[in-house]
């Protein structure tokens, strides 16, 4: 599945959550969300889940393009964002955009 990383999560009122960021505001991504949860380490991770999270974060960051992935590769990613210290809110976003649900804005 092609997945874009350079989706917004959103807040409960439908608008892109902001973080700071070395002293600027940035908008936080799918990209953000996954980098920085493939990033945290797991106490029952072996090496080979190290490299794998390692492999992933090198084709995520900075990708201009959608990236193309495999469920399992998908699943993986899922379950580091799970495992990660984000809200529900953000783990709940980045899950329905990993499976290619769209994020829903609300009217206000």
């Amino acid at each position: 599945m092609t997945i874009d990383f350079s989706q917004a999560i959103l807040d409960l009122q439908g608008k892109p959550i902001k973080t700071q960021e070395d002293e600027a505001e940035l908008i936080l991504t799918l990209e953000r969300v996954a980098v920085s949860a493939l990033l945290q380490p797991s106490k029952e991770e072996t090496g080979e889940d190290k490299y794998k999270k390692y492999s992933f974060m090198r084709r995520i960051h900075g990708a201009k393009e959608p990236v193309e992935l495999k469920s399992e590769e998908v699943s993986f990613i899922k379950k580091a964002i799970g495992d990660s210290l984000f809200t529900t809110l953000v783990v709940g976003q980045a899950w329905d955009l990993l499976e290619g649900k769209q994020a829903e804005a609300k009217a206000e």
